[in-house]
Order: C-alpha cells, then sequence, then structure tokens
C-alpha cells in the first residue's frame, strides 16, 4: 500500500490544546494498491486503518472545535476532545467532545472500523456469488451483512451516476447491445421476470454505458441514443434491426447523424464481446431484486472501470468521502 502517512509527532500544552500547524496527510492520496496481505495489518493496527481514512478524505484527521474554534487532533476512544481552557481564573475548559466518525460512512453502527473495512475488501474483491463466504470470513449475521451491502450499493450507484459519459463521436465505433438479465428458479418451471437493459462499448477504449429500460420500444431506445451516444457516431450491432421501418428511428438516424455497421461483415474486438458477460456476472443467481438493477449495474460499471482488484479499494473509498464527507477537516 503507497499512501502518505500523517505526521503524529505533535506537542500539546498542558490542560491546553495548541493549534497545530504542521502539514497533515488529509485527501492526498492520488492512488494507492491494496493487497489481501497489505489490508491484513489493519487487523492488528487500528491507526494505520485510519491513516488510510485520513489520507483518503473519508476522516479528518484535525477538527475545529465549534465553541471556541481551537484545532483539535483525535483523542482516544475515536473522539475529538476540546481541554481549552476558556477562563483562567476558575479553570474552566471548554470540554467539547465529539465522534470522529460522525456523520461520515463509519457513523451510527456497533461495528468497528476494522470490519466495515472488510465487509467492504471482500465485496469489492470477489465476484457473487459471495455472500456465505462473506458471512463464513466476517462472521457477522445475515441481516447486517444485508445493510452493508445496500450501503455500497448506494456509493456505487453515485459513482457510477458521477462518472457517467457519453460515447462515441465522429469516427468512433461503439458496439451496442440489448439484452437480458433473467434466470430460471431451479425449483418450479416458471421464469422470473426479465429485466432488458441497453449497453454500449467503445472499440479501442474502456468507455462504455449501461442502463435498464422498462420495454424495448422506439421512444426507449431512440431516448438511450439521444442522452449516451455522439452525433457522428458509428454502431456496431444486430439488435435493432426490426426498428430500421420505424419513422422516428430512421428520423433520428438520417438528423442526428448515425452510421450503422454490419455484424455479418465486421468483427468487433474481443474485449468487447465481454461486456454482457460481467454484467450478468455480478447479478445475482437468488434473490435478485429488480428495483436493485441500478446496483448491480453500477457494481459492473465499477469492476470493469477497476479491473485490477489491487486499486478498488482506493477508488472506493475516495467515492465514499464524496458521498460521505463526514466532519469537515480543519
Amino acid at each position: 500500500m503507497a499512501c502518505a502517512q500523517p505526521s503524529t509527532s505533535t506537542t500539546v500544552p498542558a490542560n491546553e490544546e495548541s493549534e497545530l500547524d504542521e502539514v497533515c496527510a488529509y485527501n492526498n492520496c492520488s492512488g494507492c494498491s491494496m493487497t489481501m496481505r497489505s489490508f491484513s495489518r489493519f487487523y492488528n493496527d487500528e491507526e494505520a486503518l485510519l491513516r488510510f481514512f485520513y489520507s483518503h478524505g473519508v476522516l479528518p484527521c484535525h477538527y475545529k472545535c465549534p465553541t471556541c474554534e481551537t484545532r483539535l487532533v483525535k483523542k482516544s476512544q475515536g473522539l475529538f476532545r476540546c481541554r481549552r481552557r476558556i477562563k483562567k481564573k476558575t479553570r474552566r475548559t471548554c470540554d467539547t467532545s465529539v465522534s470522529i466518525y460522525h456523520s461520515s460512512f463509519l457513523a451510527c453502527t456497533h461495528l468497528k472500523a476494522v470490519q466495515v473495512a472488510e465487509i467492504v475488501w471482500l465485496y469489492i474483491t470477489r465476484r457473487p456469488p459471495r455472500h456465505t463466504f462473506m458471512h463464513l470470513e466476517t462472521g457477522l449475521s445475515t441481516k447486517t451483512l444485508v445493510d452493508w451491502v445496500s450501503f455500497i450499493r448506494e456509493v456505487l450507484i453515485v459513482w457510477a451516476v458521477n462518472n457517467s459519459q457519453e460515447v462515441g463521436g465522429e469516427g468512433v465505433v461503439i458496439e451496442i447491445e440489448e439484452a437480458t438479465i433473467g434466470k430460471r428458479n431451479d425449483n418450479r418451471e416458471c421464469f422470473l421476470r426479465d429485466q432488458w437493459v441497453i449497453g454500449g462499448i467503445e472499440w479501442g477504449t474502456k468507455k462504455f454505458f449501461l442502463m435498464t429500460v422498462e420495454d424495448r420500444d422506439t421512444d426507449t431506445l431512440v431516448s438511450a441514443i439521444m442522452d449516451k451516444i455522439k452525433p457522428g457516431t458509428t454502431i456496431f450491432s444486430d439488435c435493432w434491426n426490426d426498428y430500421f421501418e420505424d419513422e422516428d428511428f430512421q428520423n433520428l438516424v438520417v438528423n442526428y447523424p448515425l452510421r450503422f455497421m454490419d455484424p455479418g461483415t465486421s468483427t468487433p474486438p474481443q474485449k468487447s464481446g465481454r461486456m454482457w458477460d460481467e454484467v450478468k456476472q455480478h447479478v445475482p443467481n437468488y434473490g435478485r431484486k429488480n428495483e436493485h438493477y441500478d446496483g448491480y449495474l453500477s457494481e459492473c460499471l465499477f469492476m470493469m472501470k477497476h479491473e485490477d482488484h489491487r486499486q478498488r479499494f482506493h477508488e472506493f473509498w475516495k467515492a465514499v468521502a464524496q458521498l460521505h464527507p463526514g466532519l469537515p477537516h480543519a
């Protein structure tokens, strides 16, 4: 793990907090690599985990007392506690305290910070199915894990929204696919309800989009194109042949404009053909819910964007810092 660590050598006068002017390492990590071995040291070194959170902007390493505006450092038990003497004659002190985890991703939980970090690590470095594995590894209850998985998906959804981008453009070829994600219930003769998704990936790059759609009508497809694909794009797809007779679709192709390649005469790069396998691998076989599809697809986007699992821990906690900034750093 290659993160800068904040200085811990501070001098505080007796009975009074000093203004801490040393350079700290808050939110200064621009990229680090986390392996299982480097993560394992957090189990026995809480301060190392806190330094990781400081450098990724998840928690503040300094905080300004809201009562007397003294710059504070964390004391024992995860608290910012102000002991500044405000009346010398009576020896009265400020005595303001606040948890370092207040308003952060780690607030309002009975779990230790290292337990939350472990849940995140297991979730973003393993493919589904992983719930049983996480339960056995952490020893946490199913309800606790389900709750934290929902919190993780919330972060990934916001990450996907913030990193959403148009694809294509003049001279750019994108492969468009439309697919249904549905799996048979092994104990019944019926199929689970299908969910349609539309996606596109640029040839030669990692730019792509995924979006769920309620149906496959022309209006839906036109809306998807206008929202995600730049004018002048060349589209490689055989899934929209049925729509070429539609007047609205024809007008879009001519006026936007768009060009189409025949899959029968052109071969896509191998990488573009992987996208739909990736999508389906991140949708649970059992217990999946339609209202969670945004989370499933956002997870897929995150995993594909950061194929090296060693970089996912860094990227995830950077996204956490944006969604749950916690206490303001001083």
